[in-house]
C-alpha cells in the first residue's frame, strides 16, 4: 500500500473557499467533490471510473476533436472523431457497442 504524506500547509477551509471562488456556487462545489470521490462501472469495458470523468472515454487515448477538412480517408468536415484511431465520436451508443482503439 502506498504511503501518503500529509501536506502541512494544506487547509480544508482554504481549499473549499478556493473552490467556491472558482465555481461560484456551493452546490457546484458539492457536486465537484462528489464526482471526485465516487465512481461508476463502465457498461462497455466493465472498468471503474471516477464520476468526474464521465465524459472521458477510456478506450481512446485522446479527446475527440472536430474535423476541419474532408480528405480521402478522413471523416466529413464538422464531424467529431478521435484522432488516435479516426473513429467517430458517437454520443449515444444505441447498440451498446462502442468502438475501441
Amino acid at each position: 500500500m502506498p504511503h501518503l504524506l500529509q501536506e502541512p500547509n494544506w487547509d480544508i477551509s482554504d481549499y473549499l473557499s478556493d473552490l467556491y471562488k472558482q465555481l461560484k456556487s456551493w452546490q457546484k462545489v458539492y457536486w465537484y467533490l462528489w464526482g471526485t470521490i465516487n465512481f461508476l462501472k463502465c457498461s462497455s469495458c466493465d472498468k471503474n471510473f471516477l464520476c468526474n470523468q464521465l465524459a472521458h472515454c477510456h478506450y481512446h487515448t485522446e479527446m475527440s476533436v472536430c474535423s476541419k477538412v474532408q480528405g480521402q480517408n478522413e471523416v466529413a468536415s464538422g464531424t467529431m472523431f478521435y484522432p488516435c484511431c479516426n473513429q467517430l465520436d458517437v454520443p449515444h451508443d444505441i447498440q451498446g457497442q462502442q468502438p475501441k482503439c
